[in-house]
């Protein structure tokens, strides 16, 4: 059966948070425990603009996702695009699902005008080599402060 790449939109809330919560079992993630409020907050991000969900799916059942954030910066006059994820089911691992995803995301953000698309990954990640056959350079250290959130 053939892979489809399709962008998600709010009506389809319910299947990346099941696709998500399906690989968090897998992947030992933590998922969020007001899982209604992660439902509606996940719902108002399909639907603004400044956020893209690409889906893969075979047939009717999602094998990957990835999610980009679009934002401006007060020093270019271009939108900037941010990889957030990219994410393939293990079962459906190196079929180029995952290289599809990250080409349509590429062309999405080309499209917009965007300067660029970057990604924040470990250095000791396994995924470090498949984002540079696809063309992603270290240009920058990131440097994080975590912030405890509040639950309210």
């Amino acid at each position: 059966m053939s892979i489809s790449i399709t962008r998600a939109g709010p009506i389809d809330h319910g299947i990346i948070t099941g696709f998500l919560s399906e690989l968090a079992s897998e992947k030992s993630w933590q998922i969020p425990s007001d899982l209604d409020r992660w439902d509606l907050v996940t719902a108002k991000i399909l639907d603004s603009d400044l956020w893209l969900f690409l889906i893969a799916r075979e047939g009717e059942k999602p094998c990957g996702l990835a999610v980009v954030e679009f934002r401006f910066t007060p020093f270019e006059i271009n939108q900037r695009a941010s990889m957030v994820a990219v994410i393939v089911s293990s079962e459906n691992r190196g079929r180029g699902i995952g290289t599809a995803l990250v080409r349509d995301a590429i062309h999405h953000a080309e499209s917009r005008g965007c300067s660029g698309v970057d990604i924040a990954i470990d250095p000791n990640d396994s995924s470090v080599g498949f984002f540079r056959k696809l063309g992603f350079c270290e240009k920058r250290l990131l440097l994080t402060v975590q912030i405890e959130a509040d639950p309210g």
